[in-house]
C-alpha cells in the first residue's frame, strides 16, 4: 500500500497520532507502571514515523522498490520543514521540561525522539540535495578509514 496524496497523509498524521494520544491518556497510564508508561507512547510514535515514510510515495517516486532506508519524504524541502518542526517540538520539550519539574522524566524522553527524529529528516534532506545536485548514490555509502 502507498500513500500518495497530500490529504491522505495528513489523515493519517492526524488519525494515527490522536490514537496514541487517547492510547497514552486513559490506557497507558491506567494499566501501566509509571516508569514503563512514559516510553510507550514514544515507541508507537516512533512506529508510526517508520509506517509512513515507508508507506507515503511522492507523486514522481514509484511504488516499488522499497525506499533507500535514510529516505524520510520524496522531496528535500518536506524533510526539511518536518525537521524544523520536530527542533520545535524538542525545544517545548525542553521549555516543559524546566516548568514542570514532575514531569522531567516525560519531557526527557520524548525530547531524544523528536531530536532523533530531526535528525533522520535533516539526513534524508541533505541526501535528497545531493542526489537532485547529481552525486551517485554509491559515493553516498560510507568510506572505509584508512591508518
Amino acid at each position: 500500500m502507498r500513500i500518495v496524496r497530500t490529504r491522505y497523509k495528513v489523515l493519517y498524521v492526524i488519525v494515527v497520532f490522536l490514537i496514541i494520544l487517547l492510547l497514552q491518556q486513559f490506557v497507558f497510564t491506567r494499566i501501566l507502571p509509571y516508569p514503563i508508561e512514559i516510553f510507550v507512547g514514544p515507541i508507537l510514535e516512533g512506529i508510526a514515523f517508520y509506517i509512513g515514510t515507508r508507506t507515503f510515495r511522492g507523486r514522481e517516486e514509484p511504488a516499488h522498490p522499497s525506499r533507500d532506508w535514510w529516505r524520510m519524504t520524496a522531496r528535500p524541502r518536506a524533510s526539511l520543514v518536518i525537521g524544523v518542526l520536530l527542533c520545535i517540538s524538542a525545544a517545548l520539550d525542553i521549555v516543559y521540561a524546566v516548568t514542570r519539574p514532575s514531569e522531567v522524566p516525560t519531557f526527557v524522553v520524548a525530547f531524544v525522539e523528536d531530536a532523533a527524529l530531526a535528525f533522520f529528516y535533516f539526513n534524508s534532506r541533505a541526501r535528497l540535495e545531493r542526489l537532485a545536485n547529481g552525486v551517485e548514490p554509491a559515493a553516498l555509502e560510507e568510506v572505509p578509514l584508512q591508518p
